[in-house]
């Protein structure tokens, strides 16, 4: 069953988001090195095992 009014309510609603965030937005800001974020990417994948295994160098 499609339901284009439910797609279009939602493109509405993400256009008015994305009008009020860029009145002030905020910019991101990292507050991890690198090497901490690819540790815990590498931590993750080793863990799930439709990840196809464990991945050398992360």
């Amino acid at each position: 069953m499609r339901r284009p009014h439910i797609v279009q309510a939602l493109e509405k609603n993400i256009h008015s988001w994305i009008a009020v965030w860029n009145t002030d937005p905020n910019p991101y800001i990292w507050t991890k090195t690198t090497d901490e974020i690819l540790e815990r990417l590498s931590i993750c994948l080793n863990r799930t095992p439709d990840s196809e295994g464990p991945r050398e160098g992360l």
